[in-house]
């Protein structure tokens, strides 16, 4: 007499694998969409803290700047690790310090000098190019 187990335990690893084989797919989509995501915003943020710099010396150059703002620090808030967000706001304070410096010896106020401009800016620099460097290092701990 035969054993009916044979077959029905092929049909069950065949299901099983295919279940494997599908989550497995599904994972790696998401991943990948996760990444995408991940990297559109990164890189509207490093456009979005280009416009800003700009924006300081000539402030009706982005008008729309105003709208963006919001709304990316929100998703960053909601999507970015703590950490890229705690630099994010870093670098935004960073670029308000060094805006005011630059309104204080154009509109003659305080005892800002060119050097206060200088070290102010190489301050934001460094930020930012630190945090673009966290955030690539983020993509690439994500599997995809």
């Amino acid at each position: 007499m035969q054993s009916t187990w044979g077959p029905l335990a092929g049909v069950v690893l065949g299901a099983f694998l295919v279940m494997v084989k599908d989550w497995m797919q599904h994972r790696r989509d998401r991943s990948r969409a996760r990444y995408e995501y991940l990297r559109a915003l990164y890189a509207d943020w490093i456009a979005s803290r280009d416009k800003y710099i700009v924006c300081v010396h000539h402030p009706d150059s982005h008008p729309t700047l105003a709208d963006e703002l919001p709304g990316l620090q929100a998703k960053f808030m909601i999507s970015a690790p703590d950490e890229i967000f705690k630099k994010c706001l870093n670098v935004q304070s960073l670029i308000n310090n060094w805006g005011n410096e630059c309104d204080k010896i154009r509109d003659g106020l305080g005892n800002a000098s060119l050097d206060d401009i200088q070290i102010a800016y190489a301050k934001l620099m460094e930020e930012s190019d630190e945090m673009v460097k966290m955030m690539k290092y983020h993509l690439k701990s994500i599997d995809v």
